[in-house]
């Protein structure tokens, strides 16, 4: 089956059509945000035939738009003869290769219902007007792939964040995409842009945030808030907060996870809440730690520390999360003695939360928060973007 999105480009075609200078004018034309290749399975399923061997599709139902070129035989003899061989042995096994194109063509009518190709005559054509014409059906070809009909919860709040800013969000084959563009919004599963810890021109999990508007806050009756679910199974580190939050007699809502122990101490919902309720339901909590050591390596952030900021939750940062505390710098600058409180291991959380509690700096906390999600807000709504 045909994916119906694409992440890129793999040009085929016979010597001499023009592969190697379309591939590097559509790499800087799409601003390298595509893969472009030479060469691929198609050339495999032509090659195979010529050579009596087994086609070993290696390609197959990945996200990639096939554009085979063609071009008249006269015009491809043109081309190889100006190409200026060392000497006529290269020439004339060159000029053979011609006759190759056939086996391309009927390559396209046998494989176009199980890959995305696009066919390109190049005749008398130049390398600008080549450029033009691919891109124009590549545009009408990823245009019209078809949307899915149902789409998640989570893509749901995308979606309504989308809105917000006029942006088009569709979802193909569980993959997101804004304004035709892959978005990342779950390292393990998707691929596509994703938010970064410093503010950058794919602003993911911020453009998330907007969907929620209508929560009413709720008082504080828990210490903590640290919802997970499978992504506990890479996150070993969760479990040892949630011991030392049974240690230190601190409360804590979680999901109804069986992984997690049953403990007194823990409020475990019910069932899974979405939207406006599940800030509602975050709000209840005091403090929550953004721990994702998993997407350190790339600084990925996501759309939880934010809904920790509109819930109101003190945000301890686990200090193998933000090795260099970027986060945290950006949010509170030179306020080192804050910096140095909020950056916790699982055996210091409960320790430095007592202290901030003790010494009342929760509402200054709460208002740097806020203040920062507000001007990463504002600059997003402005459409202001720093660079990357």
């Amino acid at each position: 089956m045909k994916n119906n999105y694409i992440l890129g480009f793999i040009i085929e075609g016979t010597d001499g059509v023009g592969k190697t200078t379309l591939r590097n004018k559509l790499t800087k034309y799409y601003n390298y945000s595509y893969f472009v290749y030479d060469r691929g399975d198609i050339s495999n399923y032509v090659y195979s035939k010529i050579y009596n061997r087994d086609f070993i599709p290696m390609q197959l139902h990945l996200p990639i738009l096939y554009i085979l070129l063609t071009c008249s035989k006269e015009e491809l003899k043109k081309r190889i003869i100006n190409r200026d061989f060392e000497n006529k042995e290269i020439l004339e096994k060159e000029l053979n290769k011609i006759e190759q194109q056939d086996n391309f063509i009927n390559a396209y009518n046998e494989l176009k219902n199980d890959y995305n190709i696009i066919t390109i005559d190049t005749t008398n054509k130049n390398e600008d007007e080549v450029l033009d014409l691919v891109v124009k059906e590549i545009e009408k070809y990823i245009y019209n792939l078809p949307s899915d009909e149902e789409i998640s919860e989570w893509n749901k709040l995308y979606k309504k964040g989308c809105e917000k800013l006029k942006l088009k969000f569709e979802v193909k084959n569980k993959q997101g995409f804004i304004n035709n563009f892959p978005i990342c919004t779950d390292y393990t599963c998707y691929n596509g842009a994703y938010e970064t810890f410093k503010y950058n021109k794919t602003p993911i999990s911020l453009i998330y945030s907007l969907a929620y508007s209508d929560f009413k806050l709720q008082n504080k009756e828990y210490d903590f808030c640290y919802i997970i679910n499978s992504k506990i199974n890479s996150r070993d580190e969760v479990y040892k907060y949630y011991d030392n939050m049974i240690k230190n007699n601190k409360t804590c809502i979680i999901s109804n996870n069986p992984l997690i122990e049953n403990n007194d101490l823990f409020y475990r919902l019910k069932e899974k809440v979405f939207g406006d309720k599940y800030i509602e339901l975050l709000s209840k909590a005091k403090a929550t730690i953004y721990c994702a050591r998993e997407l350190e390596h790339i600084k990925m952030l996501n759309a939880r520390f934010y809904e920790s900021i509109l819930a109101e939750n003190i945000i301890f940062v686990d200090k193998l999360s933000d090795k260099d505390n970027q986060l945290l710098i950006d949010i509170y600058g030179k306020d080192n003695k804050i910096i140095e409180l909020l950056s916790v291991t699982p055996e210091t959380l409960c320790e430095k939360y007592n202290e901030i509690i003790k010494n009342n700096f929760t509402n200054y906390i709460l208002q740097q928060q806020k203040i920062w999600y507000n001007n990463r807000k504002n600059k997003l709504l402005k459409g202001k973007d720093n660079e990357n």
